[in-house]
């Protein structure tokens, strides 16, 4: 009968406090988890094995905290690390599954981690999260496939985000375009009033000049009929 996928060992430290530890006591798993845990904290992942089929996989969460129980020779912006580790068997066990199974134990412990005096200190929610735990390591299957189902909707609602901001930059271009058209429109007008504005006043000016010269030819035959009848008297 194949051997159901569980993972072997799992804790939840605070700095270097196990805070609370459930599954096997095998000197192998438990060599594993210490070779794990003392593996330097990095901002994600960290990843540790020394035998062919065990394997260690922690995950890390920094915060700042100024909680008076922490060590005095620290400093007051000195940062918290909670730490989620587990060990498994590489044969029965995948890394993503293990993954997806300390995701989830961050979230379950989101509200104690931040607000439960017990998760300040040793050992005293060992009595209270330890079957929890175990349950969850017991269960890791059936959280792969809702992490799973997490990330497709994720995914799905960055398609439906990238569609919203494809939508608004397009109506943003149409908008642009618009307010183009209605400058390009106003410019046209603008020339056009400049345009009408210049021929009328050059029709006006036709007109003057064209009033000029007939006043100027009247005034020049009036003069010639006048002159004559000045001479003759």
């Amino acid at each position: 009968m194949k051997e159901r996928p569980k993972i072997l060992w799992s804790c939840i430290a605070r700095n270097h406090v196990v805070l609370v530890e459930t599954g096997s006591d095998d000197p192998a798993v438990r060599d594993t988890a210490q070779g794990l845990l003392a593996r330097r904290a990095t901002p994600g992942y960290e990843f540790y094995h020394q035998r062919r089929r065990l394997r260690g996989c922690k995950f890390h969460i920094y915060e700042h905290t100024q909680h008076a129980d922490v060590d005095e020779e620290e400093d007051e912006s000195s940062l918290l690390i909670w730490v989620f580790a587990a060990v498994y068997d590489a044969s029965v066990v995948t890394q993503v599954q293990v993954q997806a199974f300390l995701q989830k134990i961050v979230q379950l412990t989101e509200l104690l981690r931040h607000e439960d005096p017990e998760w300040r200190s040793g050992y005293n929610c060992q009595s209270t999260f330890a079957p929890i735990l175990q349950q969850r390591m017991e269960d890791i299957t059936h959280l792969a496939k809702i992490v799973a189902l997490e990330q497709q909707l994720e995914t799905t609602r960055a398609i439906m985000e990238r569609n919203i901001e494809l939508i608004l930059d397009r109506e943003e271009r149409l908008l642009r375009r618009l307010h183009e058209k209605a400058s390009e429109a106003n410019e046209m007008a603008q020339i056009f009033r400049k345009r009408t504005r210049k021929v009328r006043r050059m029709q006006l000016m036709q007109q003057a000049k064209h009033g000029i010269v007939v006043g100027t030819a009247i005034t020049l035959g009036v003069a010639i009929a006048v002159v004559p009848v000045v001479v003759a008297l």
